[in-house]
């Protein structure tokens, strides 16, 4: 049997398309270069570019939730994954090495450091 991914299931679909309506399937995130700003644009634009990101990441506690959800385009979400998986990672390579640690990772009840 084939294990699917949580994201391609039927809880997570029907949750993004919940927050992706909830949000006028546009790109809700503040960044340069953005063509999706306008309503309706990331339907528009067609499959693949409209995402749902966690303001707080599952690997830090984030939950699959309306409230912990926001729609983005795909340069968004990719960019911003990125960045917070090697962030996480150097956090990690610095408790090891003893070293202090930068930013502490966000708190699950505490606001999210981004304004969405």
């Amino acid at each position: 049997m084939v294990k699917r991914s949580f994201y391609s299931g039927p809880f997570w679909q029907r949750l993004r398309l919940e927050v992706l309506e909830r949000d006028g399937w546009k790109c809700m995130v503040d960044h340069p270069g953005c063509l999706y700003k306008e309503p309706g644009s990331l339907f528009r634009a067609g499959k693949g570019i409209a995402h749902v990101h966690h303001k707080i990441d599952r690997a830090d506690g984030g939950a699959d939730r309306v409230e912990n959800l926001v729609s983005t385009c795909r340069t968004y979400n990719v960019g911003e994954s990125a960045r917070r998986q090697a962030a996480r990672a150097r956090r990690e390579r610095e408790r090891e090495h003893g070293r202090a640690p930068g930013p502490p990772l966000p708190d699950s009840s505490a606001p999210p450091s981004r304004e969405w």
